[in-house]
């Protein structure tokens, strides 16, 4: 990901949200590749979620066609994907035994909580969420396909562009606002029987289990000037 470093600041805010996973079915994988005026085409096309199509298609770990340049020994996105078989049981649910109504800072302070508890203080591997010491969080599959699919060091996703205006009418140039989510243990479970063995499975039969969380770790290009 090439962002302007002169300049620029890249704030990093972590969104916790303890709320009811839901999924959304009945759109299959694009027929082709799309590559935008300033990529390359991707290498691969996935044309739907059919048994076949899935054994000939090669899921990949971030969009390839923004991989890691020449010399590069920084970290490299993997997705975590091994989703629980069974749903994780005695979960901590901290958050719970505050009112969200009338105590709204707490309940989402201890969500925060929650998410950063294993996911921070541990230097290079910060946020590589399938080597969690405390617990595992999982990533959502296919986010890597498209224009604006993963990038290779933290599997962001490009969520928002922001035109000239748009944050203040001070600002000149295009902002971008990129994103990952991770869900908890019992959010990964759910995501598991969506996404079971890669392909999107009917959803009539799907609960939604208490203590799902999810948290979404975005990066914001701001500008000292121009916003």
């Amino acid at each position: 990901m090439n962002t302007p470093r002169s300049r620029c600041e890249t704030v990093l805010g972590c969104i916790a949200a303890v709320l009811a996973l839901s999924a959304c079915g009945g759109a299959p994988a694009p027929s082709a590749a799309k590559a935008s005026p300033s990529a390359p085409a991707l290498p691969t096309a996935c044309p739907s979620l059919t048994p076949t199509a899935v054994a000939d298609c090669s899921p990949h770990d971030y969009n390839p066609a923004y991989k890691p340049p020449p010399g590069w020994n920084g970290p490299v996105f993997k997705p975590s994907l091994a989703f629980p078989k069974q749903l994780p049981k005695d979960q901590p649910t901290p958050w719970m035994k505050y009112d969200f109504k009338t105590q709204a800072k707490e309940y989402l302070m201890a969500a925060r909580a929650y998410i950063y508890e294993g996911n921070v203080g541990r230097g290079a591997s910060d946020w590589d969420v399938a080597t969690n010491p405390v617990r595992t969080w999982y990533h959502m599959p296919w986010r890597w396909y498209g224009d604006h699919g993963r990038e290779f060091v933290h599997g962001l996703t490009m969520e928002m562009p922001s035109a000239p205006g748009a944050l203040d009418p001070k600002q000149k140039d295009w902002r971008y606002t990129w994103a990952v989510a991770m869900y908890g243990p019992v959010a990964g479970f759910t995501l598991g029987q969506v996404w079971r063995d890669a392909l999107l499975q009917q959803l009539h039969q799907l609960r939604v289990e208490k203590g799902e969380v999810i948290g979404d770790l975005q990066a914001h290009q701001l500008l000292e000037a121009g916003v």
